[in-house]
């Protein structure tokens, strides 16, 4: 197959292109600088808002969105990834791909969850496929920048005892899983192991895997929220804000059931993927 990725040398989009590459398969894409990626036969320059040219679509048999500018704001991202899902579609691609994200609920409190969730109805009402992965996890991403500040902390707030669920998924079985939607019908799948895993023991199992040791302690709900809102009020930049934590709380409810398991039986555990993603 011939396969063109928007935001290919991102995290996601440049393991994914190696795995493609891999499996055999011609692979395109995009990047904000055209950068040369090993066994990419053309990454041409985009970003979101431009109008991709056809001819770097031509003969393409599937195109997967995974382009985000996290700067540019929800309109610019929507209609960006709408007007390149318009270009592939004139130029005849007969398949398309979203990435959206398990947070991308209705009613989400999140503005990433309400981007990806409008991008997801416009995707899924044309009759193409989009895919919900859980927080990937591998050597790059929002899972390595969260590691690389639990290994170099000293003390760890757990937020209500670090009870909340987190969806996990190994960037190799996501790519794994993605290949074989490549030849399945349309359609939504969510891309995350089955097994949801604690804060405490997603904390946990890093510092053991790194031989990090920090002091725990528990942290209400209710003060997490009221220092939050006071840091914003004192304009403290903090790594969450109060979005973050209300959108969290959602995430709590699990309306996307798992067709990891279904799509790919042998992925990896949570330990496993953490001993992998863990820098020697």
């Amino acid at each position: 197959m011939k396969l063109f990725l928007t935001g290919v040398s991102g995290f996601l989009g440049s393991h994914l292109a190696a795995h493609w590459v891999a499996s055999g398969h011609e692979v395109y894409g995009t990047s904000r600088c055209g950068a040369i990626i090993p066994g990419l036969r053309r990454v041409v320059p985009f970003v979101l808002g431009e109008a991709l040219n056809p001819d770097d679509l031509a003969g393409i048999d599937v195109v997967t969105h995974l382009a985000y500018d996290r700067e540019a704001g929800f309109a610019v991202n929507v209609e960006g990834t709408k007007l390149a899902y318009a270009a592939a579609r004139a130029a005849g691609v007969p398949r398309q791909i979203f990435v959206s994200s398990y947070s991308a609920r209705p009613e989400s409190i999140a503005e990433y969850g309400r981007l990806k969730r409008q991008l997801e109805k416009y995707f899924l009402q044309r009759g193409e496929t989009i895919v919900r992965p859980g927080l990937v996890v591998g050597n790059g991403g929002l899972f390595f920048r969260n590691m690389r500040k639990i290994l170099t902390s000293p003390v760890m707030p757990l937020l209500d005892g670090g009870r909340d669920l987190i969806p996990v998924v190994a960037v190799d079985d996501l790519a794994a899983a993605m290949t074989t939607l490549l030849e399945n019908r349309p359609g939504a799948y969510n891309l995350f192991n089955p097994e949801l895993v604690t804060m405490r023991r997603f904390i946990e199992t890093i510092n053991r895997a790194g031989r990090h040791r920090t002091f725990y302690f528990n942290i209400p709900v209710s003060w997490a929220a009221g220092l939050l809102s006071l840091s914003e009020k004192l304009r403290i930049k903090l790594p969450i804000d109060s979005d973050n934590l209300r959108a969290l709380k959602q995430n709590q409810e699990c309306i996307h059931k798992s067709d990891l398991g279904t799509l790919l039986p042998g992925h990896h555990s949570f330990e496993e993927m953490i001993a992998a993603a863990i820098p020697r």
